[in-house]
């Protein structure tokens, strides 16, 4: 029998064994993930996961995943998994929304949580908090570079309602000032006088 044939041959055997090997490893993996969960070691139980899902990726595995990450306070591992799994649930979102949250990440939180639809008052008092902090930072994208930041800082506050707030109207004439000096520096007459009138 020559060589070729010999290795036509045992190439599936090998391609068996190796993928039987592998579902044996990934067993050993999920058994151990499911003691450390079960024991609350989270970061334990994210890492074994994490080892099965290079293996084997599925959608609940990573969102699995995700929350053992979530609960380890491994926020950025936790923000990028939920990221992978692109999972439209509202659990999901707000755990996601959340861990970018702790990430300072407030403009993709808030993307994150506007698809949510809950009305429950912790949810809200949350959402509001992270609105406010949002506009903290928009503040200070003015106080860097005002005419640079000023057309994007004014995009997100119509992007996520932030002008419905008293902090976030400051924002808004912060932005209208620096853009009726941006045009009366630009000698822009009429632009100011339609700028003017708008307001």
């Amino acid at each position: 029998m020559s060589g070729f044939r010999c290795c036509a041959i045992l190439r599936p055997l090998f391609n068996k064994r190796r993928a039987a090997q592998a579902d044996a490893k990934c067993r050993r993996l999920l058994e151990a993930a499911a003691a450390a969960e079960t024991a609350g070691e989270w970061l334990h139980a994210a890492e074994l996961l994490e080892q099965v899902c290079a293996v084997r990726p599925d959608h609940a595995l990573r969102l699995r995943t995700a929350r053992c990450w979530l609960l380890a306070e491994q926020w950025q591992q936790a923000a990028k998994a939920y990221l992978t799994a692109d999972s439209s649930a509202a659990a999901d979102c707000y755990n996601a929304g959340f861990a970018l949250a702790k990430m300072g990440c407030f403009a993709d939180c808030l993307r994150f949580w506007q698809r949510i639809d809950a009305r429950h008052p912790d949810f809200l008092a949350q959402q509001k908090q992270i609105r406010l902090f949002f506009i903290q930072e928009l503040h200070q994208r003015l106080d860097a570079q005002p005419l640079a930041q000023e057309p994007e800082v004014r995009g997100l506050l119509h992007e996520f309602a932030l002008t419905e707030l008293p902090e976030g109207k400051d924002v808004l004439a912060r932005c209208d000032r620096l853009r009726l000096a941006k045009f009366w520096h630009a000698e822009q007459i009429e632009d100011i006088m339609d700028t003017h009138k708008l307001n």
